[in-house]
């Protein structure tokens, strides 16, 4: 029963990151890899496709937008 509370758990955490995610405002702080507790910048797309896995195409491409839209800013 722990194993099925911690995987629903799980669940409900990667639908409120993509939702907090892909209503994040566009000025103010930056989604990182650190926010997302990547430890380096090329995990990121690691995070993406863990969270493209489980949530609607409409909110995962609003948070590529918003992150491809932070990588250029910050160049």
């Amino acid at each position: 029963m722990m194993q099925i509370n911690q995987a629903i758990a799980v669940l409900y955490a990667r639908q409120l990151l993509m939702s907090l995610l892909a209503d994040w405002p566009t000025s103010g702080h930056v989604i990182t890899a650190d926010l997302l507790s990547c430890s380096a910048s090329e995990h990121l797309p690691y995070a993406l496709d863990l969270l493209n896995r489980q949530q609607s195409q409409h909110l995962f491409s609003n948070v590529c937008s918003l992150l491809i839209n932070f990588i250029v800013m910050s160049k």
